[in-house]
């Protein structure tokens, strides 16, 4: 523009000057600094400022380009004649500006005389314009048509002359044009404005036209002349813009993305209704603001890094990360960026689109977390159906062992030399069926005895034998709380847990001094609490009684705490690892939950936490015998599929005096049964076989003779099977492995209550 000889400027939409080029500068002798900011009423005559003020407003108010005639002095003060055209475009901060070219006409309007007097050249130089060139005269009457005019109505010179436009036109566009034709000689202005141009094959085009007022030598205007040339093309394109900004517009409103987009400063230039739903703020709070103000301080430098690759266009263009809601929450957000980048390449800006994914975000983690729990629970039902299994079969061997060193220990005096080592067959056996109840409790079918606990006597009964457990160099301290609600459990499987945690206390303080606490008291596990996650995902609000044993030993890291749940994981010696697994199957069982703390050379804290139960505590159980004391004798129907736990039981009861009857499984059982149901005193029955298991040979044998007094053995626990032939009339249970006398009292028991 500077090299341009016609006069250039742009203004604002308050009509202040933006710009000026170098043609501007030298006719008003003024530069560029001296003019940007002011406006016309600063730098001209009033009259000649409300004349360029007019048409300014006139293109703003319209939205449309005006080529319009303007007597403007220069800095000498000679006043000039300028054919001036001003258009409207999109300026700053989304506003209309209106930009204009003049052209210095003044020796032309001066001319004009001599130029009626050269008709034949004007008439040349029409033919030689890309124009269409005609004239009227006030009646609108043609009095001119340049040649490509002509050639376009497909007339002659001759035949076109005189003729109206509404000898030409259909009535609707010679009616327009009539209107645009008076408005210019009434005015006395020259104007110009896009037309509608009827074509040969039906198809819509249009014109831009420039209409002027033609004078005669006294200044009367006599008509009117003009031009106009084909911009259907560019017509076309506007329209198919607005088309497109105006489906852009929609889009941006109803899309359920946010659409946002920012200039070089990662400032916001555009703000849609759903980046307002989505963030919390208006687009008049948002827009003008650097992007901090929905970026978490935490992800900043991760965001700071995406925007400088996408302002240098290598990169960025997709993103994950937390954003800021103005409610100071968190809004998880997934970011499509695109770069905004000219033909030159050039990065103008960037627009992003943004999805809120916090509730999908949620419920990927939840399914994480759900697959997590379901792979620990399937290894934990996995290893635990592995464990019972083991415990059972060895249940029953240790059965064959135990049963016959108590009966070669019957067969003994107290004082026999032999009798020893048959009291270290025993003492060995029972300490395999402790390592049995372990694998139970971790499998789940260590429950017992269940019945109301005092934590506190537990632990004070158990003090002399923890004492003795534990290195010389190790203090216990007890901080047993008063009044401590009790507890549903076994006592057996209790004092195992306390004497395992003591004992690991101890060998983690090892060869130095340290101390081993034991503390107890009551614990409310709220929603807060559980929202620690300190315990498992189905730990339950409610009232728990809490037992704590910490101890200032060397710690463990969280490589090794991650693990000392799992099955024969030890840092000891190999043999060892199953007792901390267990002892989470117990707590579990129990309905309870544990907690570790611990950290390299600051000690270890175990919490266990185990719901309260209603009522005092209870006394522990005592076998009794049977109310006559001495078993009368009888026939014994044993069935069993372990052929050692037959032999031994049979033996047992030869012993005690009775006759007895063996099947292998359910199925023989129930036929033996059948067979001898009157002469039968009692049923020695397992709980689990193949063909037919415990539960089905019973409810068999009920149906042959209700009355029979049926005892229920099994490697698994008492409540399971209690749980299982509840209201059936189970005469009672005897856990494997089993001495003489244990079989002994609970025959005794068994045929008692079925007196």
């Amino acid at each position: 523009m500077d090299h341009s000889p016609a006069v250039a400027w742009i203004k604002d939409h308050e009509y202040h000057y933006r710009y000026v080029n170098r043609a501007y500068e030298e006719l008003f002798c003024l530069s560029s600094e001296e003019v940007i900011g002011r406006d016309d009423y600063d730098l001209m005559a009033k009259d000649v400022a409300d004349q360029t003020r007019a048409n300014d407003r006139k293109v703003l108010e319209s939205g449309e380009a005006e080529e319009v005639m303007e007597k403007v002095p220069g800095a000498d003060g000679v006043m000039r004649h300028w054919l001036v055209k001003k258009f409207p475009f999109e300026g700053g901060e989304g506003r209309t500006w209106t930009g204009g070219m003049a052209f210095e006409i003044t020796k032309r309007v001066e001319a004009q005389q001599q130029l009626k007097d050269s008709e034949a050249l004007y008439s040349s130089l029409v033919s030689s314009i890309p124009m269409n060139v005609f004239r009227k005269d006030l009646e609108g009457r043609i009095t001119f048509m340049s040649p490509r005019y002509l050639e376009t109505m497909g007339e002659s010179g001759e035949s076109i002359l005189g003729k109206t436009d509404f000898d030409l036109f259909p009535k609707e566009l010679a009616e327009k044009y009539r209107k645009d034709d008076k408005r210019v000689v009434e005015n006395g202005e020259t104007i110009e404005l896009i037309e509608e141009f009827p074509t040969g094959d039906g198809e819509r085009s249009y014109v831009q036209t420039l209409k002027t007022p033609v004078s005669d030598a006294d200044g009367r205007i006599i008509g009117i002349q003009g031009g106009f040339w084909d911009v259907t093309e560019k017509k076309l394109a506007e329209e198919a813009l607005r088309r497109a900004l105006r489906r852009q517009e929609l889009h941006d409103r109803r899309t359920p993305l946010g659409v946002i987009e920012w200039d070089l400063e990662f400032r916001v230039m555009g703000w849609n209704p759903a980046a307002e739903k989505m963030f919390g703020y208006t687009r008049a709070e948002a827009v003008g603001r650097h992007a901090s103000f929905i970026i978490p301080e935490e992800v900043r430098e991760h965001v700071d890094d995406i925007w400088a690759d996408l302002v240098s266009a290598k990169g960025g263009l997709r993103s994950s990360n937390a954003n800021l809601h103005k409610s100071g929450n968190l809004v998880q957000c997934e970011w499509h960026n695109t770069p905004l980048v000219t033909t030159d390449g050039k990065v103008i800006g960037v627009t992003s689109l943004v999805a809120d994914v916090t509730e999908l975000k949620a419920a990927e983690e939840e399914k994480v977390r759900i697959e997590k729990k379901l792979q620990e629970t399937q290894k934990l039902e996995s290893l635990g159906i592995l464990a019972g299994g083991i415990a059972h079969d060895f249940n029953n061997l240790l059965t064959g062992i135990m049963g016959n060193a108590s009966l070669a220990r019957m067969q003994l005096r107290s004082d026999a030399p032999e009798a020893k080592f048959i009291d270290r067959i025993e003492e060995a056996t029972t300490r395999a069926a402790d390592l049995c109840s372990q694998m139970l409790a971790y499998s789940g079918k260590g429950r017992f005895v269940i019945r109301r606990i005092d934590l506190n006597d537990l632990v004070r009964d158990s003090r002399h034998l923890l004492e003795l457990s534990i290195s010389k160099k190790s203090v216990l301290k007890f901080e047993l709380r008063g009044g401590l609600p009790s507890i549903m459990g076994d006592a057996t499987q209790m004092r195992q847990i306390v004497m395992n945690l003591v004992i690991n206390a101890s060998e983690a303080i090892g060869d130095n001094n340290g101390v081993i606490t034991l503390k107890t008291t009551t614990q409310t596990v709220d929603e807060s609490f559980l929202a620690q996650g300190i315990f498992d995902d189905d730990f339950r609000v409610g009232e728990y009684v809490l037992l704590e044993v910490s101890d200032t030993g060397c710690g463990m890291d969280e490589a090794t705490k991650k693990r000392i749940f799992d099955p024969f994981f030890t840092t000891k010696f190999t043999g060892r690892g199953l007792g901390l697994a267990a002892l989470q199957g117990i707590v579990r069982g129990h309905g309870g939950g544990v907690h570790v703390y611990s950290k390299p050379a600051k000690g270890t804290t175990f919490r266990l936490l185990m719901p309260y139960a209603e009522g005092k505590a209870e006394g522990s159980e005592t076998e009794t015998g049977g109310a006559n004391g001495e078993l009368t004798g009888g026939l014994v129907l044993i069935v069993d599929d372990e052929d050692t736990v037959r032999s031994i039981a049979e033996e047992m009861l030869r012993v005690f005096g009775f006759e007895v009857e063996s099947a292998r499984d359910g199925e023989e059982g129930v036929e033996a049964f059948q067979k001898v149901a009157p002469r039968v005193e009692l049923v020695l029955l397992d709980l689990t076989m193949p063909n037919m298991d415990g539960e089905e040979a019973f409810r068999e044998i009920r149906k042959i003779r209700e009355d029979v007094p049926v005892l229920l053995m099994s490697g698994f626990n008492e409540q399971e099977a209690i749980n299982r032939f509840a209201g059936m009339g189970l005469a009672g249970f005897i856990q494997k492995p089993f001495k003489a006398g244990s079989l002994k009292t609970k025959i005794e028991q068994a045929l008692s209550n079925s007196d």
